[in-house]
């Protein structure tokens, strides 16, 4: 009986951490001076999509974070070296992005517990491509930071100073 119920605790706590795991898989993106770690959603993957006015992570599961190795001007603002997370508020035309110190914030996510930790506000413009991806994803380019998602492509301008 003690081994019937040790393996069903087993079975349990496989089953719990599996239906935790966030679909889609972890991308690790890395530049001369600027690194992204994000989790890609899957196609479909419920609050991967932005949503005009609405605070969005950038991925799923944990936090999307930015490294710079150097000071940037990074989408019109400066900033120093360091980790940040990257959180966006989606409009039609432009995006603000918001770089904040709190980089493991995965959990019970609230923007309004972190947002006074915030060290950038700053724009960037959205372009409409040809090429429509199926699921949010993010790339670099010698320009900075692209956010795909359908037909937009969503432009951070980073430069070193």
């Amino acid at each position: 009986m003690k081994r019937i119920t040790s393996l069903a605790l087993l079975l349990l706590v496989t089953i719990s951490t599996f239906a935790k795991a966030p679909a889609g898989k972890h991308t690790v993106l890395k530049g001369d001076i600027v690194s992204v770690s994000y989790g890609q959603p899957a196609k479909g993957d419920k609050g991967a999509t932005p949503v005009n006015g609405t605070i969005f992570r950038n991925g799923v599961g944990e936090p999307t974070l930015v490294t710079l190795s150097v000071g940037c001007l990074f989408a019109g603002r400066q900033v120093n070296p360091g980790t940040y997370s990257l959180l966006a508020v989606p409009g039609k035309d432009e995006w603000e992005i918001i770089l904040n110190k709190v980089t493991d914030n995965a959990e019970n996510f609230n923007y309004e517990g972190i947002k006074e930790q915030n060290i950038l506000d700053g724009q960037a413009t959205v372009t409409q491509v040809d090429k429509k991806v199926d699921a949010f994803s993010i790339e670099l380019n010698v320009d900075g930071i692209v956010l795909c998602y359908g037909n937009n492509h969503v432009n951070i301008q980073i430069r070193p100073f």
